[in-house]
């Protein structure tokens, strides 16, 4: 049964499930899948705390986190935390918060395997991801980089599958933040380099230098990535929308819509991920009008039937452009014209890119 959280939800952004469209992978790049969450939001101290962290680290300004990459209005704001499902699946969800000086701190506290987080995400499917006991001696921000501090129970994990998803689950909650654009771990003040199952975490980590789902964490020297958001149904209740990591080559801006689109419209493997976006849909063409992205694409995207399916689709393409620098909004066309789409949907108007993703209640 749901347990009651103090914090304000908005609603629900869950996404029905949805039969798999057939098509063909091609060899030169891969869409990494990994086999293998956020308590009462409450203050544990400033945001610039710097308990633990070394001295030239320490005497550094302090840069309050004050808002996020999602809704902030009225004294209150979206979170956005990683948690896991129960087959280690990174699941973005966004939970509301009020404004406070260590909101950074404490979303990453949600993180924590403790009976409380366990109890409110288990009607949801969801996990804690950081070892039991785990604590952040400090954190603080400095020209956009969130160095934060934790004491060595960070590492008492057993497998590498569970060092990505730590390591990754902290790195994509922090940099939700707009102040953040990377992030340095420390253990007990200092980086560790290399982790014990060869995870090299000794730079500055960011969404464009390490993978979200997939096999390995770190991007290989000389790729690319890119995220790609899938639909994932847990626990036969809740379908969730997550990004997936696509490792590629080196891609010119103008090439990063069509890629992202080619990458969702093939099939997944197995049964745990799909995509909606129909099989063979193309990007006939794409251009940016000050902050919204244009996509014009081939009359393969009407092949699907159900509301849901049409819904899938259109938050799959939204929360993938999103990764565009300075993109808010997307306008869809097919074969160079905007109405509707097959269950109605209006695309005559732009669509403006969600601010939260799988809020739960």
């Amino acid at each position: 049964m749901k347990k009651c959280i103090c914090l304000t939800l908005i609603f629900s952004l869950l996404v029905a499930s949805g039969c798999s469209m057939p098509a063909k992978r091609s060899s030169g790049d891969t869409i990494m899948k990994s086999v293998e969450p956020l308590p009462k939001i409450q203050t544990q101290g400033d945001v610039s705390t710097k308990a633990g962290i070394s001295g030239a680290q320490a005497s550094e300004s302090k840069a309050p986190v004050s808002e996020t990459r999602s809704f902030e209005d009225k004294g209150a704001l979206f979170v956005t935390i990683y948690y896991q499902d129960r087959e280690g699946f990174l699941i973005p969800v966004s939970r509301t918060a009020e404004k406070q000086e260590g909101i950074a701190r404490a979303a990453v506290s949600g993180l924590a395997d403790n009976s409380l987080n366990r109890e409110e995400l288990a009607y949801y499917g969801l996990f804690p991801v950081l070892p039991k006991g785990t604590q952040i001696l400090g954190i603080t921000i400095r020209e956009g980089v969130a160095y934060i501090d934790f004491d060595s129970k960070l590492l008492g994990y057993k497998d590498e599958a569970s060092e990505r998803r730590i390591i990754c689950s902290v790195v994509y909650t922090l940099t939700e933040f707009r102040t953040i654009n990377g992030v340095r771990i420390l253990v007990n003040g200092h980086n560790p380099g290399r982790l014990k199952f060869g995870t090299d975490i000794s730079g500055v980590l960011n969404r464009k230098n390490i993978l979200v789902n997939a096999p390995r964490l770190n991007v290989e020297t000389g790729s690319a990535k890119l995220d790609v958001y899938l639909i994932k149904v847990v626990n036969h209740n809740h379908s969730y929308v997550l990004p997936v990591s696509a490792q590629v080559g080196a891609l010119n801006d103008k090439d990063i819509p069509g890629k992202i689109v080619e990458l969702l419209a093939r099939q997944q493997t197995g049964d745990k991920l799909f995509s909606a976006l129909p099989a063979g849909t193309k990007l006939l063409g794409s251009s940016i009008s000050g902050k919204t992205i244009i996509l014009d694409f081939s009359g393969e995207i009407r092949n699907y039937g159900g509301n849901a399916a049409e819904d899938s689709i259109v938050k799959q393409l939204l929360y993938s452009m999103r990764q565009i620098s300075g993109i808010e909004s997307v306008r869809l066309k097919i074969e160079g014209k905007s109405d509707y789409l097959t269950e109605g949907t209006d695309i005559s108007k732009d669509l403006k890119i969600p601010r939260e993703i799988n809020p739960i209640d």
